[in-house]
């Protein structure tokens, strides 16, 4: 293994661990393809949290942007994530365009822009978390086909569904919102409103997210079932998503508001990735 993969398997393993148990049982010749994916997703994702400006954000997408057009040589040479990565894309003939695409989907995370519709979300987290599973199961060695399509498209936005509730405290601090304006609106809310309070709507709203993300779920499982065994790593993230889904239907509106969900035990996480790995997602 590569000193730039094992960088990219140590960051997730101290920055997210039960998404770095998920990569051990990927075989050894794609984990460390699958390793590099997540940790640029990892690095990408918090940039929002890491300025308090748009601007710093819009400068370190743009480098990334520049790295992947190949603008940046001799930084990303001494940057071990950016090395990793460009290697991966040449090594297994990715697309380019989808890392960019992806960036700039990213844009929306640093503005207080309101997210319009549902359609909108679900294109965001298509660019986004449905892409990194895209791609994880292309270096995984499945092919191309509409059920792999349909897949990632509703892996992703389960993912994403899931990562939204979990972000609401800190979205809300932030004044950004994620939940489409349309079904604020239905609830007589606006962003404002949303922003501060713990209402019955409020509860209706994460409520309908909760039910969205499990719709999402069924389907990719459903997808998933007529893809080579092969494609099962690749979507081992989802379990980690479908575990917290579940104990987030169980918690009080105002804990998850608040961000005092309690998440699973890391045990039932690494026991729930071992049945999967085992006997399929």
């Amino acid at each position: 293994m590569s000193d730039q993969s094992q960088f990219c398997l140590d960051l997730l393993r101290e920055n997210d661990p039960p998404l770095y148990a998920s990569l051990l049982f990927v075989n050894k010749e794609q984990r460390e393809a699958a390793a590099v994916l997540q940790a640029f997703h990892f690095e990408i994702g918090r940039i929002s949290f890491l300025v308090q400006e748009a601007m710093p954000g819009q400068i370190r997408l743009q480098w990334w942007r520049d790295v992947i057009n190949g603008e940046r040589d001799g930084e990303a040479n001494a940057n071990p994530l950016a090395n990793a990565l460009l290697a991966m894309i040449a090594r297994y003939k990715l697309s380019s365009d989808g890392f960019v695409r992806y960036l700039d989907a990213r844009v929306f995370d640093l503005y207080n822009d309101p997210m319009p519709d549902r359609d909108t979300l679900d294109a965001y987290f298509g660019e986004t978390e449905s892409f990194i599973y895209h791609m994880t199961a292309l270096v995984c060695g499945v092919e191309e086909n509409t059920s792999l399509a349909d897949a990632c498209g509703h892996a992703g936005v389960a993912t994403g569904l899931e990562r939204m509730l979990a972000r609401f405290p800190y979205d809300r601090s932030r004044q950004r919102c994620f939940i489409p304006m349309r079904e604020l609106e239905k609830n007589e809310l606006n962003a404002a409103l949303w922003y501060y309070g713990n209402t019955a709507a409020h509860n209706e709203i994460i409520k309908a997210q909760l039910v969205f993300a499990n719709e999402h779920l069924n389907k990719a499982r459903r997808a998933i079932k007529c893809l080579p065994k092969k494609a099962q790593a690749a979507f081992l993230p989802l379990v980690i998503s479908s575990e917290k889904i579940r104990k987030l239907e169980t918690q009080d509106v105002a804990l998850v508001l608040e961000g005092k969900d309690q998440r699973p035990s890391s045990m039932k996480l690494q026991w729930a990735l071992w049945k999967a790995a085992m006997f399929g997602v």
